[in-house]
């Protein structure tokens, strides 16, 4: 199986465990993002069994953030006096969404799991290296890491994205850690050769 269905596993599984989070899809454009999100994410939440699935709201397949949160509804005399009646029904709070494609995609947010896809093709003017100075934020509150990060691709050639995929891959040696224990770029780098995983060869 490639990176994209295992993070978009990953994604669901995480975002059903857990409450007021927020989960994030970046890709190299807005329409990979939403390709992930629409034909991957949301069908692996969709074939969920019941007992695992979260109170949804929303439509069953949307197209920009899947929200596992009680729907809304209005506001009623009735319902203010009997606020606390005990079949309230709990929601996690929690989101599952896509950003376009660009160097403060998710500025300011905190995410739980961001997931990098194809990381190794971002185009001029686009740039891994100054995305993910902006979205390492996003994942750590002052000194405390509160999200990790899910980064893969298959390369581009080095003038199409591939040479600043290859610097933070490099910056991610688990072999040469700070005094935090933690690489320069924050990440741990795995490689996997092709010819481990070559559909219809090996």
């Amino acid at each position: 199986s490639g990176f994209s269905f295992m993070s978009s596993a990953e994604l669901v599984n995480q975002a059903t465990i857990s409450s007021d989070s927020r989960f994030g899809i970046l890709s190299k454009s807005g329409s990979d993002a939403k390709t992930m999100f629409t034909d991957k994410v949301v069908p692996i939440s969709l074939n969920y069994p019941f007992f695992f699935k979260p109170i949804q709201d929303g439509m069953d397949r949307p197209k920009t953030e899947l929200a596992y949160r009680v729907p809304a509804s209005k506001f009623t005399r009735r319902k203010l006096d009997n606020s606390d009646s005990p079949e309230e029904l709990d929601g996690l709070d929690t989101t599952i969404d896509w950003k376009n494609t660009g160097d403060n995609s998710y500025d300011g947010e905190k995410l739980k799991l961001l997931v990098h896809d194809e990381s190794g093709k971002w185009l001029r003017p686009d740039n891994i290296l100054n995305n993910w100075r902006v979205t390492k934020t996003c994942l750590r509150l002052g000194s405390r890491i509160i999200g990790k990060c899910m980064m893969g691709s298959t390369s581009n050639a080095l003038d199409k994205g591939g040479d600043n995929f290859k610097k933070l891959y490099y910056d991610s040696d688990v072999t040469k850690r700070n005094r935090n224990g933690q690489t320069s770029s924050g990440l741990y780098s795995l490689f996997i050769p092709m010819e481990w995983s070559y559909e219809g060869f090996i």
